[in-house]
């Protein structure tokens, strides 16, 4: 049997899903803020910031599902499309904020938090790190919840591992993932560049991901 006759059908679930999201220590808290928020927290804003990977667009649509919100890029917001009905907004801060970005990022806090929304933002860099030359924007994003998801245990990058993977239609035996641990950066911007390119030469070259062919391809 070929390694393409034995990739798994692809998962039914949705990328995002709440029941596909492995929880751990990295990622507990920022979890059980959201589960409660707004309902139980009374608070207009809150910032998820955190590395590639690491969860943050995962946790945004479980909590935008939930409340049926809007997603938007900084870069995209214009203040003239902005609607009273929008209630629950998420806002990813993944490019450089320019002054244009900066206004109307200040111009959303003020409009949606004059309509009683709620706003979660999410952003690889913390409020502090961002690069803001407009001081009322700086202030704004100090009034919000600040939650940081951390680097991940070994356990959960190890579930990661398997779950990546599976949502590409591969098995992989656990002891190619205790291989790929214990020499590998434990980093979650590392696991899914690994992933990714474990996944696509196993493709082109029509092979099961073993410990020999992980050696041979990453050169460990």
């Amino acid at each position: 049997m070929t390694f393409k006759e034995r990739r798994l059908f692809a998962p039914k679930l949705p990328a995002y899903h709440e029941r596909i999201f492995i929880q751990g220590p990295s990622n507990q808290l920022a979890y059980n803020w959201l589960e409660k928020w707004p309902q139980e927290l009374e608070i207009f804003s809150t910032y998820l910031s955190g590395e590639k990977g690491s969860g943050k667009k995962h946790l945004s649509h479980i909590w935008g599902h939930k409340h049926n919100a809007s997603y938007v890029y900084a870069h995209e917001l214009d203040p003239e499309r902005f609607v009273e009905s929008d209630k629950y907004i998420v806002i990813h801060l993944e490019k450089q904020i320019t002054p244009v970005c900066e206004k109307n990022l200040f111009h959303a806090f003020n409009f949606y938090k004059a309509n009683k929304a709620h706003v979660l933002f999410t952003c690889e860099q913390t409020p502090n790190s961002l690069n803001l030359t407009l001081e009322d924007l700086k202030s704004r994003f100090a009034t919000c919840n600040f939650i940081n998801l951390d680097k991940p245990d070994e356990k959960t990058l190890h579930q990661l591992y398997t779950l990546s993977f599976k949502h590409k239609g591969i098995q992989v035996n656990k002891e190619v993932i205790d291989f790929l641990l214990m020499r590998l950066d434990r980093s979650f911007s590392t696991l899914h560049n690994i992933v990714m390119t474990l996944e696509q030469t196993s493709c082109s070259d029509n092979r099961s991901i073993s410990i020999p062919f992980v050696k041979s391809v990453l050169n460990l």
